[in-house]
Protein backbone atom coordinates (compact mmCIF):
# COMPACT_ATOMS: atom_id res chain seq x y z
CA UNK A 1 0.00 0.00 0.00
CA UNK A 2 1.29 3.37 -0.86
CA UNK A 3 0.25 5.41 1.57
CA UNK A 4 2.05 3.34 4.30
CA UNK A 5 5.17 4.50 3.10
CA UNK A 6 3.57 7.94 2.24
CA UNK A 7 3.27 7.88 6.04
CA UNK A 8 7.11 7.75 6.74
CA UNK A 9 8.04 11.38 6.29
CA UNK A 10 5.72 12.22 9.56
CA UNK A 11 7.92 9.93 11.74
CA UNK A 12 9.73 12.25 14.35
CA UNK A 13 12.45 10.10 14.29
CA UNK A 14 14.24 11.48 11.08
CA UNK A 15 13.90 15.01 11.25
CA UNK A 16 15.25 14.78 15.46
CA UNK A 17 18.45 12.69 14.21
CA UNK A 18 19.00 15.13 11.33
CA UNK A 19 18.87 18.57 13.48
CA UNK A 20 20.26 16.76 16.58
CA UNK A 21 23.05 15.24 14.25
CA UNK A 22 24.02 18.39 12.67
CA UNK A 23 23.96 20.14 15.66
CA UNK A 24 26.56 18.39 17.05
CA UNK A 25 28.37 17.79 14.47
CA UNK A 26 28.61 21.61 14.17
CA UNK A 27 29.71 22.26 17.72
CA UNK A 28 32.31 19.69 17.69
CA UNK A 29 33.66 21.77 14.19
CA UNK A 30 33.29 25.22 16.07
CA UNK A 31 36.20 23.43 18.48
CA UNK A 32 38.76 23.73 15.80
CA UNK A 33 40.37 26.72 14.68
CA UNK A 34 38.94 28.07 11.69
CA UNK A 35 38.77 30.49 9.19
CA UNK A 36 36.27 33.73 9.79
CA UNK A 37 34.28 32.66 6.73
CA UNK A 38 34.01 28.94 7.67
CA UNK A 39 32.93 29.44 11.22
CA UNK A 40 30.17 31.53 9.54
CA UNK A 41 28.86 28.76 7.61
CA UNK A 42 29.20 26.24 10.70
CA UNK A 43 27.50 28.34 13.00
CA UNK A 44 25.04 28.46 10.41
CA UNK A 45 24.26 25.15 10.38
CA UNK A 46 24.51 24.55 13.35
CA UNK A 47 21.77 26.86 14.25
CA UNK A 48 19.64 25.42 11.30
CA UNK A 49 19.97 22.07 12.74
CA UNK A 50 19.16 23.47 16.10
CA UNK A 51 15.98 24.87 14.79
CA UNK A 52 14.89 21.52 12.64
CA UNK A 53 15.41 19.92 16.23
CA UNK A 54 13.50 22.39 18.56
CA UNK A 55 10.64 23.03 16.22
CA UNK A 56 9.89 18.99 16.09
CA UNK A 57 10.15 18.55 19.32
CA UNK A 58 8.61 20.91 21.10
CA UNK A 59 5.79 21.07 18.40
CA UNK A 60 5.99 17.36 19.19
CA UNK A 61 5.66 16.98 23.22
CA UNK A 62 2.93 19.84 22.58
CA UNK A 63 1.16 17.52 20.46
CA UNK A 64 1.85 14.30 22.71
CA UNK A 65 0.28 16.84 25.70
CA UNK A 66 -2.79 17.56 23.96
CA UNK A 67 -3.22 13.50 22.53
CA UNK A 68 -3.33 12.60 26.61
CA UNK A 69 -5.86 15.30 27.39
CA UNK A 70 -8.42 14.85 24.38
CA UNK A 71 -8.33 11.15 24.45
CA UNK A 72 -9.85 10.82 20.90
CA UNK A 73 -10.97 7.47 19.56
CA UNK A 74 -8.91 6.44 16.47
CA UNK A 75 -11.24 5.89 13.45
CA UNK A 76 -10.62 1.91 13.35
CA UNK A 77 -12.67 2.03 17.11
CA UNK A 78 -15.58 3.49 15.27
CA UNK A 79 -15.69 0.74 12.75
CA UNK A 80 -14.55 -2.03 15.03
CA UNK A 81 -16.43 -1.01 18.22
CA UNK A 82 -18.22 1.76 17.59
CA UNK A 83 -16.53 3.98 19.64
CA UNK A 84 -16.10 7.18 18.91
CA UNK A 85 -15.64 10.58 20.59
CA UNK A 86 -13.04 12.18 23.18
CA UNK A 87 -12.22 10.89 26.74
CA UNK A 88 -10.39 13.16 28.41
CA UNK A 89 -6.62 11.86 30.01
CA UNK A 90 -6.51 8.37 28.09
CA UNK A 91 -2.97 6.48 27.93
CA UNK A 92 -4.18 4.02 25.08
CA UNK A 93 -2.47 4.98 21.60
CA UNK A 94 -6.44 3.59 20.63
CA UNK A 95 -7.41 6.38 22.70
CA UNK A 96 -4.78 9.18 21.55
CA UNK A 97 -6.02 10.68 17.70
CA UNK A 98 -6.21 14.03 18.42
CA UNK A 99 -4.76 15.89 17.20
CA UNK A 100 -2.07 14.08 14.79
CA UNK A 101 1.91 13.60 15.33
CA UNK A 102 2.57 12.24 11.81
CA UNK A 103 1.11 15.22 10.58
CA UNK A 104 2.84 17.95 13.09
CA UNK A 105 6.29 16.72 12.39
CA UNK A 106 6.02 16.82 8.88
CA UNK A 107 4.33 20.03 8.79
CA UNK A 108 6.90 21.00 11.32
CA UNK A 109 9.54 19.83 9.12
CA UNK A 110 8.36 21.76 5.85
CA UNK A 111 8.00 24.90 7.74
CA UNK A 112 11.35 24.51 8.57
CA UNK A 113 12.52 24.22 5.31
CA UNK A 114 10.12 26.74 3.95
CA UNK A 115 11.48 29.19 6.39
CA UNK A 116 15.08 28.50 5.77
CA UNK A 117 14.71 27.85 2.08
CA UNK A 118 11.79 29.70 1.06
CA UNK A 119 11.56 28.73 -2.74
CA UNK A 120 10.95 24.52 -1.30
CA UNK A 121 7.61 25.47 -0.20
CA UNK A 122 5.85 22.89 -2.51
CA UNK A 123 8.42 20.04 -1.62
CA UNK A 124 6.95 21.15 1.85
CA UNK A 125 3.29 21.41 1.05
CA UNK A 126 3.61 18.09 -0.99
CA UNK A 127 5.31 16.35 1.78
CA UNK A 128 2.99 17.17 4.55
CA UNK A 129 -0.18 16.93 2.88
CA UNK A 130 0.95 13.52 1.35
CA UNK A 131 1.33 12.59 5.26
CA UNK A 132 -2.04 14.08 6.41
CA UNK A 133 -3.38 11.95 3.51
CA UNK A 134 -2.18 9.26 4.39
CA UNK A 135 -2.98 9.48 7.81
CA UNK A 136 -6.48 9.55 7.15
CA UNK A 137 -6.70 7.03 4.48
CA UNK A 138 -5.15 4.12 6.76
CA UNK A 139 -7.77 4.97 9.66
CA UNK A 140 -5.09 6.52 11.71
CA UNK A 141 -6.90 9.93 11.99
CA UNK A 142 -9.83 12.09 10.94
CA UNK A 143 -9.51 15.07 8.78
CA UNK A 144 -9.58 16.84 11.75
CA UNK A 145 -6.86 15.00 13.58
CA UNK A 146 -4.41 16.22 11.39
CA UNK A 147 -5.55 19.37 10.82
CA UNK A 148 -5.13 19.94 14.18
CA UNK A 149 -1.15 18.59 14.22
CA UNK A 150 -0.39 20.74 11.60
CA UNK A 151 -2.00 23.80 13.44
CA UNK A 152 -0.22 23.33 16.34
CA UNK A 153 3.09 22.65 14.09
CA UNK A 154 2.14 25.98 12.32
CA UNK A 155 2.27 28.07 15.72
CA UNK A 156 5.03 26.61 17.29
CA UNK A 157 7.67 26.63 14.52
CA UNK A 158 6.21 30.51 13.67
CA UNK A 159 7.15 31.39 17.51
CA UNK A 160 10.49 29.62 17.85
CA UNK A 161 11.10 30.92 13.80
CA UNK A 162 10.75 34.85 15.17
CA UNK A 163 13.28 33.04 18.31
CA UNK A 164 15.90 32.10 15.79
CA UNK A 165 15.68 35.51 13.91
CA UNK A 166 16.20 37.56 16.95
CA UNK A 167 19.01 35.41 18.06
CA UNK A 168 20.43 34.95 14.66
CA UNK A 169 19.60 37.11 11.80
CA UNK A 170 22.17 35.99 9.37
CA UNK A 171 20.99 32.33 9.64
CA UNK A 172 17.48 33.38 8.96
CA UNK A 173 17.32 35.64 6.32
CA UNK A 174 16.90 38.82 8.51
CA UNK A 175 13.07 37.74 9.34
CA UNK A 176 11.69 38.26 5.84
CA UNK A 177 10.26 35.12 5.66
CA UNK A 178 6.59 36.26 6.79
CA UNK A 179 3.74 33.35 6.93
Amino acid sequence: NVFRYMTLPGDALYPLLVGGLLYIFCRLRQRKTLSEEAAGVIERWKQRGLFLFLAVASSGLLVDLLKFLFGRARPAKLLTENLYGFSLFEFSSKMQSFPSGHSNTAMATALVLWYLWPKSWPLGLLLAGGVMLSRVVLLKHYPSDTLAGAYVAVVTTFYLYKFFCRRSPAVFNGGTNEI
